[in-house]
């Protein structure tokens, strides 16, 4: 059963109303329950029933008769579900039941609970939820004289306070507007009592509407004067103070920090993106930690402080920090005191507290500064409404969200560049210091990566040192210099040298803590493993070997930390890590050695068959160490064609060189002589030369710990080759020799093929052209068998091709040329030009121009195409060997010339020769050019060049005079071409000493030679 008070007297059973008998029974009823479970006296009920005047001279049997009238309806009988008691006591008669019945004490109880709520939004539901119930006069028609003078204003007197605080509530929370007519309605039933005046003003002022806040103020202020002679009291007066006090220009920004310096293109950028008519209201500077994000936008801030002049605002979110971020609505409400609203009036809800934040901005020109943000979530509420207004958020995050939901224009901060970075180096320590030592200053900023935070630590230790705080790690100072301290950072934990003991603040590992601490584990774990990768950048494919995930997760987590500023997305879907991040990350993956050692093996597993899957396309007859079966990867490693491969190959290749040159103690030998015999088709290809002779000793060096013939053969046989493509003769000829000795111990031909061939170049450069031949020769037995070795096979011919034009056998040399060609255009289509190459120089040899013109232009085009540098050189020499054929000396000398540079690039001390004898005959400056091809031959001990160089200087020689040195020259050349077979360069020296001595004799001789080789005859060498 449920009950009513207010506004009548009702009794309901499941909704259905309950006959209460008379007027005086129902207000019986009333009374009982406003006192619900307390005893009301007698007297009490005779005053209450009974109007003045109309009290019965026997009050108390009336009474008696009421109640057993209100007994029987009320019966447990009739109404089961909502049983009330009547209970006689002596002091008079008491209802007893669950006030949660009754309308009066549910308003009770929610006002009460109200009170005690802390939460505006919750305070003003349970104070709807009270007037709700509808807080009419008690009793309504049926209210005596008794009634309305005792119980009645004490309920009106709940019922207004309830209402009070249901207004403060809603404003509190951010709704003014909702209450504007309820709170007139208070004001005018109770025009002199100052609680509803002061909450009038207080919803007027939050709902915008200041002047009428202000009026109202007025107004109670008026007629507290007129009709009490009275002033407001306290709380009026300091509303009043709050509200209408001068507006407060806030003024938050930090200092800037000292010695600010560089980022002015930066700083212009901010400018055009945020300055008046700028294409955006919110900025964001982004970057990792430690790279003056904060520094930057605190110095624009102060620099842009003029272009707001209603004040500045900043907060620290704290998004990566050793403390919690901070909550928006905690950033609301500092700026809102900051910005005078009084404390009262601070709603407590976010959505409400950022509504009057953004009203307090929609008239004024402020900036804001976010500084440290974590999140798109954490920054939204704080952002200004108005278009005067501007907000500057810096963030490790790249923010992504806010750049596409809100409108932000991102601003991605990188490190120093290195002149910055010395700059900056020197505001701390002196720029004197620094043009003393320039070298070492930008030694000592690069082991800082260039960070800004690194640059100022290790500059405050330089310009302190010595002094106690230093870290007991980093060993004691014996030269106060800027080289000294490069030589101390390099020696100690780079990371624990780039901190001052017990300030957080001032410390690059503990910048890099905050965001490592903001990561999920399995992005903490990626990152951590990252430091393990060898090289300087990875792609998805090598960091799912690692990290045993699919590819498309590595990606998407790779995606994740480069938003976080943890490693750098790079071109090419590849991405890094900054110095001093990999050196952080690898400290932490070192405390996780079993996680590491795992992740180390896979890559390294995924490493050794991508590469022996890329030599497999490029150089098969470079691959002569096949893969155990133990060694395996989830990660797919084939490649779809030669570009894919030679792609690939190329991004990975620091990586791959560093893998096999500084393995981690996890990598056994196995997998660096694996790993280097699968990188020497690429390196070769693309004369990586330096790269190819060092990975190719490493494999050495670790094919050292095994006794198995083919893997210290093909060990030896890569650094032969790698020593051949230097001209360093001798250490070709005996590596290539050792080769040759491994393989043989076992019978293996395809391999000892391998090592033929080796071997035969290492003999070609080092003059020996008919032991190189009998070696090609006897390579082709070995694989001409074999289906499967017809590329091989070509490759023996090619080199063939080579040696017996050299050695004057022109038609042997074309057709073994020739039958390479049509291998290659099958199986090799790459290597089309390396023939194409050969057979336009044997054209040339003939005096064929036209055919020498169709090879040569063909070998170029395809070099070209197919990114052979090496191969390149030697094409524009013949082009340039065809032009100078036809009389066109100016093209002559530019495809010379090209060939020139491309040779140096490449260190091929065969091809720049060949590039300076040509230029030595269409060129002005001969001499010069051929004092340098000689030079370059004797200091590469590249006997086959040299000779050919002699020649040519004996002939700049002659021209210029100087016959007795020429003679010298020439007889040398001569000698040297006699030693190693070379038959036409002997031709053209002998008729060049024919010359200079007047002896026919020697030129007869080099006609017999001419004729003999089928080549015009010479007319001077």
């Amino acid at each position: 059963m449920e009950f009513r008070v207010f506004g009548a007297v009702e009794a309901t059973v499941a909704g259905r109303p309950v006959t209460l008998g008379r007027r005086r029974e129902r207000a019986l009823l009333g009374v009982l329950l406003v006192h619900l479970n307390s005893a009301v006296p007698v007297a009490r009920l005779v005053e209450l029933l009974w109007d003045d005047g109309a009290r019965p001279e026997r009050a108390r049997p009336a009474l008696q008769v009421h109640v057993s009238r209100l007994r029987r309806v009320l019966s447990g009988d009739r109404h089961p579900a909502g049983t009330v008691h009547f209970v006689a006591d002596p002091a008079g008669y008491r209802l007893d039941g669950d006030p949660a019945r009754v309308d009066l004490h549910r308003f009770r109880d929610l006002y009460d609970r109200a009170l005690s709520a802390t939460d505006p939004a919750h305070r003003a539901d349970l104070l709807a939820r009270a007037f709700a119930l509808r807080p009419d006069p008690l009793f309504g028609g049926d209210a005596t004289d008794g009634v309305r003078a005792l119980l009645q204003p004490g309920t009106d007197d709940l019922v207004l306070s309830a209402a009070e605080l249901r207004i403060a509530a809603t404003v509190a929370r951010g709704r003014p507007g909702e209450v504007l007519d309820d709170v007139a309605r208070l004001v005018r039933a109770h025009p002199l009592r100052e609680r509803p005046a002061a909450l009038q003003v207080l919803a007027l002022f939050r709902a915008a509407r200041g002047a009428e806040a202000r009026a109202a103020y007025e107004r109670i202020r008026a007629d507290l004067a007129t009709e009490l002679g009275l002033d407001p009291g306290p709380e009026l007066r300091r509303l009043h103070e709050e509200l209408f006090a001068p507006r407060v220009v806030p003024a938050q920004l930090p200092p800037g920090v000292a010695g600010f310096t560089g980022r002015e293109a930066q700083l212009a950028q901010l400018d055009l993106l945020l300055g008046p008519g700028g294409p955006a209201t919110i900025g964001s500077v982004v970057g990792a930690g430690g790279v003056g994000k904060t520094a930057l936008a605190v110095r624009w801030a102060h620099r842009a402080r003029a272009r707001f002049p209603d004040g500045q605002l900043y907060a620290d979110l704290h998004g990566y920090s050793g403390v919690p971020p901070v909550r928006p609505v905690d950033a609301l409400t500092r700026f809102l005191r900051a910005l005078g609203v009084p404390e009262a009036a601070i709603p407590t809800d976010v959505d409400e507290a950022a509504a009057l934040y953004r009203s307090q901005l929609a008239d004024r020109r402020v900036l804001v500064v976010l500084d440290n943000a974590r999140h798109p979530d954490q920054v939204r509420p704080l952002l200004p409404g108005g278009a005067g207004s501007r907000a500057l958020v810096t963030s490790r995050d790249r923010l992504a969200g806010l750049t596409a939901r809100d409108g932000a224009r991102r601003l991605a901060l990188d490190v120093l560049g290195p002149g910055e970075a010395v700059a900056l180096l020197g505001t701390v320590i002196g720029p004197e210091r620094v043009a003393a030592e320039p070298d070492a200053a930008a030694e000592l900023v690069a082991l800082c990566g260039h960070l800004p935070l690194a640059v100022r630590i290790t500059a405050a230790h330089l310009a302190d040192r010595p002094e106690p705080g230093f870290p007991a790690r980093f060993p004691a100072p014996s030269d106060t210099g800027i080289a000294g301290h490069v030589a101390r950072l390099r020696a100690a934990d780079r990371l624990a040298a780039l901190e001052f003991a017990g300030d957080d603040a001032a410390s690059v590992r503990v910048a890099f803590d905050h965001s490592h601490a903001a990561l999920e584990p399995g992005a903490a774990r990626l990152f951590r493993l990252l430091g393990l990768v060898p090289g300087v950048s990875f792609g998805p494919d090598a960091v799912a070997a690692l990290a045993d995930l699919p590819v498309d997760g590595a990606r998407r987590a790779l995606d994740r930390l480069a938003a976080g500023h943890l490693v750098e997305a790079r071109g090419g879907g590849r991405y890094a890590l900054h110095d001093l991040l990999r050196l952080y990350a690898r400290e932490h993956a070192d405390r996780h050695t079993v996680d590491g050692a795992a992740a180390v093996r896979r890559l390294y597993d995924w490493y050794v068959l991508a590469a022996h899957a890329v030599s497999e396309v490029l150089s098969p007859e470079r691959l002569t160490l096949p893969v155990p079966a133990a060694v395996a990867t989830a990660v797919p490693v084939a490649f779809a064609d030669r570009d894919a491969a030679m792609a690939w190959a190329e991004s990975e290749r620091q990586n791959l060189v560093a893998a096999v040159l500084y393995p981690p103690e996890p990598v056994g030998p196995q997998a660096v002589w694996l790993l280097a015999a699968g990188l020497r088709g690429h390196l070769a290809v693309r004369r990586y030369v330096d790269d190819a002779l060092a990975v190719a000793l490493a494999g050495l060096a670790a094919a050292a710990h095994s006794d198995d013939p083919r893997v210290l053969s093909g060990a030896h046989q890569g650094v032969a080759d790698a020593h051949g493509t230097l001209g360093h003769r001798r250490e070709s000829v005996r590596h290539s020799a050792e080769a040759l000795r491994w393989i043989r111990l076992i019978d293996l031909p395809v391999a000892e093929a391998a090592c033929l061939l080796v071997h035969g170049r290492g003999l070609r450069i080092a003059g020996r052209l008919r032991e190189a031949a009998e070696h090609y020769e006897a390579a082709l037995p070995l694989l001409a068998p074999d289906e499967e070795n017809r590329d091989g096979a070509a490759i023996a011919r090619l080199n063939l091709a080579v040696t017996y034009r050299m050695l004057g056998r022109l038609d042997e040399g074309a057709a073994a040329g020739r039958a390479a060609l049509a291998v290659f255009r099958e199986l090799r289509p790459h290597l089309v030009c390396h023939a194409e190459d050969v057979l336009a120089a044997i054209a040339l040899d003939r005096g064929a121009v036209d055919e020498a013109e169709t090879w040569a232009e063909a070998a170029l085009d395809g070099t070209l195409r197919f990114g052979n540098p090496y191969l390149e050189a030697f094409a524009r020499v013949h082009v340039g060997a065809v032009h100078e054929a036809r009389g066109r000396r100016a093209a002559a000398g530019r495809q010379y010339r090209l060939a020139l540079e491309g040779a140096r690039g490449i260190r091929s001390v065969e091809a720049e020769v060949s590039a300076r004898l040509g230029l030595v005959r269409v060129a002005g400056d001969a001499l010069g050019q051929a004092t340098e091809a000689v030079r370059v031959g004797a200091r590469e001990d590249y006997p086959l060049a040299e000779d050919q160089a002699r020649t040519a200087l004996a002939g700049a020689l002659a021209d210029a005079g100087l016959r007795g040195r020429a003679v010298a020259e020439a007889r040398r050349a001569l000698a040297g071409h006699r030693a190693s077979g070379f038959r036409l360069a002997e031709a053209g020296t002998l008729a060049l000493l024919s010359e200079l001595l007047a002896d026919h004799s020697m030129m007869d001789d080099a006609r017999a030679i001419c004729a003999e080789i089928g080549v015009p005859p010479p007319s001077r060498g």
